[in-house]
């Protein structure tokens, strides 16, 4: 299969993954609090960072490895097995301490209805790893989507019926439950599979730094909901939260799907004894084309798009957008550093890394946490220069590339985003000339600068818009049967 192929079906799986997330995430938010979204994030920030432990880097050991055989399939296995039912008893068995941390009885249940899902995800864990490596784009694709579809449904109906917090967590149930089923059905070799720890010393050293980095980058992401829910309330995490969910839409739907597929691409390159430079170069210019316009929409219109979607309870959260915003639009410019890692396996390298912007990470929430939220999102905004710094050591090491040659590649879509934050801001100002109220504004500026955005591609001639004129030609003619007019 072909990349681009490969990075269109990773679209297709984002992009439905996201519309079945935000349309389940405007229904809770009408019928959760703020508070009660936190409880929950609060104790899915704990599981988040054992799941870096369960894991284990096993995953990525199967996507890397240049000969794989029964045995190493197997000892995966063994080893996802043992690890994942030992954090799910710990985890049932300090249940109550945690909720007794956070002063908050129904951690105690969230974690315990949760642990559940520790007992069933090793059985998927191989199946789901080798897809990947086979490159079985569609096939995940399905999966993912169904997974999302089903613990949205159960979250919803759960939470209509006044679960309140637990919702969530039955919905995070059925999500795995649904991966775990449907990664078995769709290699159905595995179900009899036996696990083994023959080729355990190769695994246990690859896993052993693979881990190490995988839980300390989700210490860092988690951090904000296991420290804001002590230190600032439950409300704190909950607001907090939206306002990152708003900022990591661009991230969400078109970053992960491209790193989820370079990640795969680029271990193959690798294990050719080739580097992925131009490949590298492409996609970092492509996001950046389209993330940079789309961040600054959802920075000036973060109040709008918060009251028309969530409600008023979730206004507080507009002014953290802006920040959360700028990091992540810092954070684009080295978004193909996931998949250089995962596909080179340089897990020291990554360990490193992870290690030195986590310890800047906590330093500023926890300076942040001590002034208030707005301050926590403002610096976070600051820890994406050092994120920048940092992560082109992987650039300059595996594809020749520094930190010059990335931004040069982000001129053309630099002129293309301060052209929409010029026509944003002057339909902003007349605002009280158009249309009706905050959703008919929005839906005008919208469409405003989905124009604009269109014709400066083409005016700056960004590759981007020579396919996007090949694909709506392409969707022309298959509207007309396939027939030239």
């Amino acid at each position: 299969m072909s990349i681009k192929r490969g990075v269109a079906i990773s679209f297709g799986r984002t992009g439905a993954g996201f519309l079945i997330s935000f349309a389940s995430n405007v229904v809770l938010a009408r019928l959760l609090l703020p508070s009660e979204i936190g409880i929950f994030s609060t104790a899915l920030a704990v599981l988040a960072i054992l799941h870096a432990i369960r894991d284990f880097g096993l995953g990525r050991y199967l996507l890397k490895e240049p000969i794989l055989t029964d045995d190493k399939i197997r000892t995966v296995f063994g080893v996802a097995i043992l690890i994942s039912w030992s954090l799910g008893g710990l985890i049932f068995l300090f249940r109550d301490q945690a909720a007794v941390f956070y002063r908050e009885p129904q951690v105690a249940e969230i974690l315990a209805w949760l642990s559940v899902n520790f007992v069933f995800l090793p059985f998927g864990q191989p199946a789901l790893a080798l897809m990947r490596r086979e490159r079985r784009y569609g096939r995940l694709s399905m999966i993912a989507v169904a997974s999302s579809l089903a613990g949205a449904v159960v979250a919803i109906v759960a939470a209509v019926h006044g679960s309140g917090p637990l919702a969530l967590a039955f919905g995070a149930m059925a999500n795995t439950g649904t991966t775990v089923a449907l990664c078995l059905a769709s290699r159905p070799d595995h179900l009899f599979m036996l696990p083994s720890f023959k080729e355990w010393r190769g695994v246990l050293q690859f896993g052993s730094v693979g881990s190490g980095t995988t839980l300390i980058n989700q210490f860092g992401a988690q951090a904000p909901e296991l420290l804001l829910g002590r230190l600032l309330g439950f409300s704190a995490v909950g607001l907090y939260s939206r306002a990152l969910g708003i900022s990591a839409i661009i991230q969400r739907v078109f970053a992960q799907a491209v790193a989820w597929v370079m990640g795969a691409e680029f271990a193959a390159v690798f294990r050719s004894g080739r580097a992925p430079t131009a490949s590298v170069l492409l996609a970092t210019d492509y996001l950046i084309a389209v993330g940079w316009p789309a961040l600054v929409f959802l920075a000036f219109k973060a109040d709008a798009i918060i009251l028309f979607l969530y409600g008023e309870n979730w206004l507080p959260a507009a002014p953290l957008v802006p920040a959360l915003c700028v990091y992540q639009a810092i954070h684009l410019v080295t978004s193909q550093s996931a998949a250089l890692y995962e596909g080179s396996g340089d897990v020291r390298l990554q360990l490193r890394n992870a290690l030195i912007l986590q310890f800047v990470s906590i330093a500023l929430l926890v300076a942040g946490s001590m002034h208030s939220l707005l301050a926590v999102a403002w610096l976070r905004a600051m820890h994406g220069v050092v994120e920048l710094i940092v992560q082109t050591s992987v650039y300059r090491r595996h594809v020749d590339i520094g930190l010059r040659v990335l931004l040069v590649a982000c001129r053309r879509s630099l002129v293309v985003t301060g052209g929409v934050a010029a026509v944003l801001a002057v339909a902003i100002m007349l605002e009280p000339h158009y249309g009706g109220g905050a959703p008919g504004a929005l839906a005008i500026e919208a469409a405003i600068v989905a124009v604009s955005y269109v014709a400066l591609l083409y005016l700056v001639g960004h590759p981007l818009a020579e396919q996007m004129r090949i694909a709506a030609r392409t969707a022309l003619f298959s509207g007309l049967g396939g027939k030239k007019a």
